[in-house]
């Protein structure tokens, strides 16, 4: 089992029902294709990837992730497959659903549903 990137993407974005944006509004997105080093990437409504930057920080017993900025990243030319697993109540079962994200010089082309 390897480790996963975690991808922040915003759902207007998806090829999905507006059912399907209800089930996944607390979803987590992971992928495979970036580094594989349980990194934070994200998609920003204008379409560029960036890795966002972190440190781990301590507040009233609680550690929690600090957001220290964010670093285009202009040089990924590459389709980016990223999936999130959502929980359909009325069947209590899951539903994986997995997207492709093609990129050119870090700038999103498309995204569709695999």
């Amino acid at each position: 089992m390897g480790l996963y990137d975690k991808i922040f993407v915003n759902l207007e974005m998806l090829p999905v029902t507006d059912k399907e944006k209800i089930l996944l509004q607390n979803a987590e997105f992971q992928t495979n294709d970036l580094d594989s080093g349980r990194q934070d990437y994200r998609i920003t409504d204008d379409g560029f990837l960036e890795l966002i930057d972190w440190e781990w920080e301590s507040i009233a017993k609680e550690i929690r992730k600090k957001i220290l900025g964010y670093e285009r990243l202009e040089d990924v030319h590459k389709d980016i497959f990223f999936h999130a697993h959502i929980y359909k109540p009325n069947k209590n079962s899951y539903q994986t659903c997995e997207f492709k994200a093609r990129f050119s010089y870090g700038k999103l082309d498309s995204i569709v549903r695999v």
